[in-house]
């Protein structure tokens, strides 16, 4: 299982052995997205993390002010390829979305396997590429002010919430919504805590970890700030 991590703007970065932690338990490439000038910039396909903390720390924005969503990915379809890490672009071209430097102005990272978009022969896409061709495009138009609209906002949560998988998307304008249950610590959003240490898992789909957590599955502009953080205080 792979894990997000969302900085919000008014958070700190994890420290080294935050991302050391993830990487490893997530070993199979990296990304992260941005909001800069009005565009979602999105680098992705790191196979070491010295290389995308190097990235990070060479962009002209200070991530200490600036929210930051980065993924580490386990291969679950189709192999270990940059151009499949995540984010991707929300485009119904999936060209678009095997960019490993793009700006665009909608992005969503993912955390799960959605089966009916899963194809185990395909090498060139996977089941989050087909998902958002087949539904989350079809809905936002890949448009940054679909987050801004009701109607979508409805549509994504109803057709997102399925079992376990977890979607964080971003838009131009700098907002964000977390859809499915998300830990948090020290002001950092986190898809799952599998990377921090071992999992009951009595089989794929039903990991049982006995953390706190942001659950009720959606979550638009989470930050720092919310009320909700003496409920999941005690997550180590």
């Amino acid at each position: 299982m792979c894990v997000i991590m969302y900085k919000p703007s008014n958070a700190k970065l994890p420290n080294r052995k935050t991302f050391e932690k993830c990487f490893k338990a997530n070993p199979d490439g990296a990304g992260y997205m941005f909001v800069k000038d009005n565009k979602v910039i999105i680098h992705k396909g790191f196979s070491d993390l010295e290389n995308m903390l190097d990235s990070i720390n060479s962009e002209s924005v200070d991530f200490n002010k600036t929210a930051l969503i980065c993924h580490f990915r386990i291969s679950t379809q189709g192999g270990v390829n940059p151009s499949l890490t995540h984010p991707f672009a929300v485009s119904d071209n999936f060209a678009d979305m095997r960019q490993i430097n793009a700006t665009c102005n909608l992005a969503l990272a993912h955390n799960g396997i959605i089966s009916h978009c899963s194809n185990s022969r395909a090498k060139t896409y996977n089941d989050t590429m087909e998902y958002i061709r087949r539904y989350v495009y079809p809905i936002t138009r890949g448009k940054a002010e679909s987050l801004d609209d009701d109607l979508t906002i409805k549509l994504l949560k109803d057709r997102h919430l399925t079992g376990w998988n977890k979607f964080a998307l971003m838009n131009a304008n700098g907002k964000v919504v977390l859809v499915g249950d998300w830990r948090k610590k020290d002001g950092i959003f986190y898809s799952n805590l599998n990377w921090s240490q071992p999992p009951v898992i009595d089989n794929w789909k039903t990991p049982h970890n006995i953390n706190n957590f942001y659950s009720g599955g959606f979550f638009e502009n989470p930050d720092d700030s919310d009320d909700s953080e003496d409920f999941v205080e005690n997550l180590f």
